[in-house]
């Protein structure tokens, strides 16, 4: 129960303010709240994220052509991109240029965020959120 009342108490901090806010209740004495977490199985999420992300702002038919695009490229599969994060930024990238891109990587780093009920500050890229998201799991 305690639990989920410090997850809306920290839910409702802003990006910028929350890195500080967790950082000066672990220097007081409290632990981190994401470190006592089940285990996840991050790779699941992470796909489930992109798809719905990729869906809500390109639709199905270019959704589907990015997957199709990864698979010709770099021989990668829907189920193993998780693993091949790079090689689907540099897709987005061919396909959409690098803004676009950005802001599609921005989208399913908040969707992670939400799904795994983590804070991290605002990154740029795709990658970039993983490795933070990873850190606070």
């Amino acid at each position: 129960m305690l639990h989920h009342s410090l997850g809306r108490a920290v839910e409702s901090i802003p990006f910028a303010d929350a890195e500080s806010s967790i950082n000066s209740k672990s220097e007081a004495g409290f632990s981190r709240f994401s470190k006592s977490r089940p285990q996840v199985n991050i790779d699941g999420v992470v796909f489930k994220c992109v798809d719905e992300t990729l869906s809500s702002i390109l639709g199905l038919v270019a959704k589907n052509a990015v997957y199709l695009r990864l698979l010709s490229r770099f021989a990668v599969t829907r189920d193993e991109l998780p693993e091949h994060i790079e090689d689907f930024v540099t897709v987005l990238e061919e396909g959409f240029g690098q803004k676009p891109t950005e802001l599609i990587s921005k989208a399913i780093g908040k969707r992670l965020c939400t799904e795994l009920k983590v804070i991290v500050l605002e990154k740029s890229s795709l990658p970039e959120y993983l490795t933070e998201i990873r850190r606070e799991l």
